[in-house]
């Protein structure tokens, strides 16, 4: 039962720090998406061990950035990627946007370059910890499965890639067919990655440093297909429109 509690008890304290960060509004509105979203509708969720540790992980390190915490943040977001991987995806923009103003000479953000340094030496320690505890061993298996994972369809997925191979119904002998129409098809897939990966940080000039980092869920969707219960980083974008929930666009964006 303790350990069963740890969802929860990470639940309720990303959800006081949007309070905090955010306000009253946002944070219900987080309370309506997880306690009625589907994401969270079956019993490997609701009973499940830290299932929800690297989303909870994630919307604390956006809270740590906006609160100007940005080397807190970076390393909550860095146990968010060693925990699900896919989230390293998250901080492209910010690296992006830091290689491309040094490239230019530009001031540097402060506040993002800590965040970046944050990230960057808590990635290390867990992947240097990962390594000593569990041994690389283990790292060529895990590979194997998520190569196995991201070259493979289910109707069990969310993201881009069905979307662009047209797969809306799923039988289990069209799996090869997917394989094939996806490979006949990487050049277009690729151009359609650069665009939104270059929308993305072309957005960061325009954008503060916490929405830097929640921006990332664009080219998370884009990139990654995940199984549908990740996607209660539907909490992301949420955030990103509640954060200014006054404006009209934001108001039908949270919605």
């Amino acid at each position: 039962m303790a350990l069963s509690l740890l969802d929860p008890l990470l639940m309720v304290c990303a959800i006081i720090a949007v309070w905090r960060t955010f306000g009253f509004q946002p944070a219900m509105l987080m309370v309506v998406l997880i306690g009625t979203h589907m994401t969270m509708s079956h019993t490997h969720m609701k009973g499940a061990l830290l299932r929800t540790d690297w989303i909870m992980s994630l919307v604390l390190g956006i809270c740590a950035v906006k609160c100007a915490r940005p080397v807190l943040g970076g390393a909550l977001v860095a146990y968010a990627a060693t925990s699900r991987v896919f989230p390293v995806i998250f901080v492209f923009a910010p690296f992006a946007h830091l290689l491309i103003t040094a490239i230019r000479r530009e001031p540097q953000r402060r506040s993002l370059v800590r965040f970046c340094v944050g990230f960057s030496v808590a990635l290390g320690a867990l992947l240097s910890a990962s390594l000593l505890f569990v041994g690389p061993a283990h790292w060529g298996e895990f590979a194997g499965k998520i190569w196995q994972h991201n070259d493979s369809f289910s109707p069990w997925r969310v993201g881009f890639k069905h979307l662009f191979l047209g797969a809306y119904e799923y039988r289990s002998d069209q799996a090869g067919t997917h394989q094939e129409v996806f490979h006949d098809r990487w050049l277009v897939w690729w151009m359609i990655q650069s665009l939104v990966l270059v929308g993305a940080v072309a957005l960061t000039r325009r954008l503060k440093d916490w929405e830097t980092l929640a921006i990332g869920f664009v080219p998370t969707f884009f990139l990654v297909a995940p199984t549908y219960y990740y996607y209660m980083m539907l909490i992301v974008p949420l955030l990103f429109f509640a954060g200014r929930i006054n404006r009209r666009e934001c108001t039908i964006g949270a919605a």
